[in-house]
């Protein structure tokens, strides 16, 4: 719950770099930025600390799936892929 809570925090700036083309989805379910070269120094930084954010919670959230299904690790990649398609 904790985990949702702040990637509800995180949204609109996830939303609002997604749509400048600066950041996007990756096939393992994470966010990567893809283009920050017209972005100030410390925009820069800010992108760099909400991708990290959101990918740790991501990763938590997987892990938490996982775990809660009663589910081995190798089925992770099943996870991320079927939150890949829903973030795209």
């Amino acid at each position: 719950r904790q985990i949702m809570e702040r990637q509800k925090e995180r949204i609109e700036d996830l939303d609002k770099y997604k749509e400048k083309g600066v950041i996007g989805e990756t096939s393992e379910g994470l966010v990567a930025i893809y283009r920050d070269d017209k972005l100030s120094a410390l925009e820069k930084k800010k992108v760099q600390k909400l991708v990290s954010d959101e990918n740790q919670d991501r990763e938590s959230l997987y892990s938490d799936i996982v775990k809660t299904n009663g589910m081995n690790d190798s089925s992770k990649a099943g996870v991320r892929e079927k939150f890949f398609q829903s973030f795209k």
